[in-house]
């Protein structure tokens, strides 16, 4: 939850069931005081008001006005009340309280326990993390988008126009409670090189260096010596006033109100060598090797070509007499080539689990685009769900989304969608290729260009010849909609077991 205040700017988090770092699977909060590899540091007494700093203003991103009589603290927890109430020129009245004398070490396990408001025009925020020595970075443990069909966890480096940030999230009908305005249990393990946010024992993002994109220093942001975080909680109503269509929209008609109540905020930090019997967290370099197979992983495809251009120096002799068919093409292949924006990285999905990268600036926008994903060799019984989103908004909530089912059969389906305010219109759902046209390891090529009033999209295996446009539908640039490009992956709920699923060549064509 990036949010530009009047006062500040912000961040948000939330936490449940444990993820032990040393099995890398969820495991159930304890009611030990210490656990495993961390040393219990506090349970915050949410009767005290006077750690927190209550902020009174209106936001730039919107329609509610922040009041600190909305903000309660008591027996049952923290509490932030939003109203259908005229406050200035904001139609709406909440609160937003920055634990700014609670100091949350850099490697530490955060677990919050509390239920939110749900439905469209609220953007609650049980639990973020901002940093206490610096302007920069940003942990939300837990937030929801409106009516969103999933609660998200984000991390972000720092705001303005080099902004970066990755997200993970997972659907409330996955949970043991699918109740969005239950109460759920948010869990942060903030280790060296590794951040883990679960809810209900579902981990919604498990990230490291390797896994953000160019652009994000994660060490300036996760690992500087010394750093400390606090916590913060916020409810955010509507659209900001310049942006009346954004994705989140408005309150339903005759919403009076709602609440989050944060019930329990518990502080962990991570025991230091020897202060344990069994110092286990304190093996990060367990979490490591992930770090390192992503390398692994990109050598085979970097040194293949790299050795076998030699096994065309040969045909390097004869291009004399094809020289003017050879010259010809590379004017043809640069406006494929052409745009800077071509990235690569890797979604490290569990099963029920879904990762959004969102691109953003003058490289990085447009209304064309078009990336490979790699289908894991260790896809077994699961399905894989990898979205490329052209014209994306600023939050992700509004577009075109071309969506490609990838599975162990080899049958490649394509979806092209209309994502408004966050909800989903399928505007057409073809099968390009049967059964057997691809195999795990193999490359799936995806492209979606939006021009005069049409959506085109196609999708191939990548060592076959390009095709034509497979769809076409009516589309266009709208008032909600933006300059930026999305892409997604998901990995089905009954997925055998967690995969890495590399992406590549990512380009965009500006406007």
């Amino acid at each position: 939850m990036s949010i530009s205040r009047k006062t500040s700017l912000a961040a948000l988090g939330a936490a449940i069931l444990t993820i032990s770092l040393l099995g890398g699977a969820p495991a159930t909060a304890a009611d030990d005081k210490d656990l495993p590899g961390w040393i219990h540091q506090e349970d915050v007494d949410l009767t005290d008001s006077s750690r927190w700093t209550l902020e009174t203003g209106q936001a730039a991103n919107t329609s509610s006005y922040d009041i600190p009589s909305n903000v309660s603290f008591g027996s049952t927890g923290l509490t932030v009340r939003g109203a259908a109430q005229a406050r200035g020129n904001a139609a709406y009245t909440s609160g937003d309280a920055k634990g700014l004398d609670i100091e949350i070490p850099n490697y530490s396990r955060v677990e919050v326990t509390g239920s939110v408001p749900f439905g469209p025009g609220l953007w609650p925020a049980l639990m973020w993390l901002r940093p206490l020595d610096s302007a920069h970075g940003e942990i939300d443990l837990m937030e929801v988008f409106g009516d969103d069909a999933r609660p998200a966890a984000t991390i972000h480096n720092e705001y303005g126009s080099t902004h970066r940030s990755l997200q993970g999230s997972v659907r409330w009908e996955h949970l043991p409670n699918s109740n969005p305005t239950g109460v759920h249990t948010y869990v942060m393990e903030k280790t060296p090189d590794r951040i883990v946010i679960s809810v209900d024992g579902h981990v919604m993002l498990d990230a490291g260096p390797e896994d953000v994109r160019a652009g994000f220093d994660w060490d300036a942001i996760f690992e500087r010596p010394g750093a400390t975080w606090y916590p913060r909680v916020t409810l955010q109503i509507g659209c900001p006033p310049v942006e009346p269509s954004c994705g989140i929209g408005l309150p339903a008609s005759g919403w009076k109100g709602g609440q989050i109540k944060l019930e329990s905020l518990k502080i962990w930090r991570m025991a230091k060598p020897g202060e344990q019997q069994q110092p286990p967290v304190v093996q990060p370099p367990v979490v490591k090797p992930p770090v390192t197979q992503p390398p692994v992983v990109k050598p085979p495809v970097t040194q293949p070509p790299v050795t076998q251009p030699p096994a065309t120096k040969p045909p390097v002799t004869q291009p004399p007499a094809p020289k003017p068919p050879v010259t010809q093409p590379p004017v043809v292949k640069p406006p494929v080539v052409k745009p800077p924006a071509v990235e690569s990285g890797a979604f490290t999905l569990r099963p029920g689990q879904e990762i959004r990268h969102d691109y953003k600036g003058a490289t990085a926008g447009g209304t064309a685009g078009s990336v490979t994903f790699t289908v894991p060799k260790n896809i077994g019984t699961g399905v894989m769900y990898h979205s490329l989103q052209a014209l994306s908004s600023d939050d992700g909530k509004n577009g075109y989304r071309a969506t490609v089912t990838l599975k162990a059969s080899g049958t490649l389906r394509l979806t092209l969608a209309k994502v408004t305010g966050n909800k989903t219109e399928v505007l057409k759902d073809v099968v390009v290729a049967g059964r057997g046209s691809y195999a795990p390891g193999d490359d799936v090529r995806v492209s979606i260009r939006v021009v005069n009033g049409k959506v085109l999209a196609k999708a191939w295996v990548a060592d076959a010849s390009e095709p034509d446009w497979q769809i076409t539908a009516k589309g266009g640039a709208t008032a909600a909609t933006g300059d930026n490009i999305r892409i997604m992956g998901y990995l089905s709920k009954v997925a055998p077991r967690a995969v890495t699923s590399p992406w590549s060549g990512l380009s965009a064509q500006l406007r």
